[in-house]
């Protein structure tokens, strides 16, 4: 569950072990006919993609990432890199990544293999919104998979965040 800002609303109950959320700012405030508008039982605008990927009908890799409305790329890139790319974990977090915004403008982290990509998009006429390598802009992956070989848990937490991961053998 998303829970909005770093630390959400920076209170805890004891014992717990969560933060609660400051996720007011996803509701719509003025438009009563708009879906995300705020009333009882209603439900705030959202792109949480926590995710859960099996092999062999068994939990592989458990993942998630803050990032707003960037979410569904960061997860999406992440699992097709460690899937479709073959990658391992820790270079699937590492590689660029890019994320395109509703209004088609199109953020991308600085690198020199993007290079020829961003002279593409913008003679194509995308507006292209060029961050720094790791980019906090674009997400915080944090994972962990179940080794194939059945000894143990890899874990992963995203280096453009204050992320860390402890493994179990």
């Amino acid at each position: 569950q998303s829970i909005e800002l770093v630390y959400g609303s920076k209170a805890a109950a004891d014992g717990l072990g969560f933060l609660y959320n400051n996720y007011m700012s996803a509701f719509e405030f003025e438009n009563p006919s708009h879906p995300f508008y705020l009333r009882p039982n209603s439900i705030p605008w959202t792109s949480v993609s926590p995710s859960i990927i099996f092999y062999n009908h068994e939990p592989w890799i458990v993942l998630g990432s803050p990032g707003s409305a960037r979410i569904f790329s960061v997860v999406s890139h992440f699992i097709s890199r460690v899937i479709d790319g073959s990658n391992s974990m820790d270079i699937a977090m590492t590689r660029p990544r890019i994320h395109c915004s509703l209004d088609g403008k199109i953020s991308i982290e600085a690198d020199d293999s993007g290079v020829e990509i961003i002279r593409h998009l913008k003679k194509m006429g995308y507006k292209i919104d060029i961050r720094e390598r790791f980019s906090f802009y674009l997400g915080a992956i944090h994972a962990v998979l179940k080794r194939q070989t059945g000894d143990g848990f890899q874990g992963i937490a995203e280096m453009r965040r204050d992320g860390t991961a402890e493994g179990l053998n």
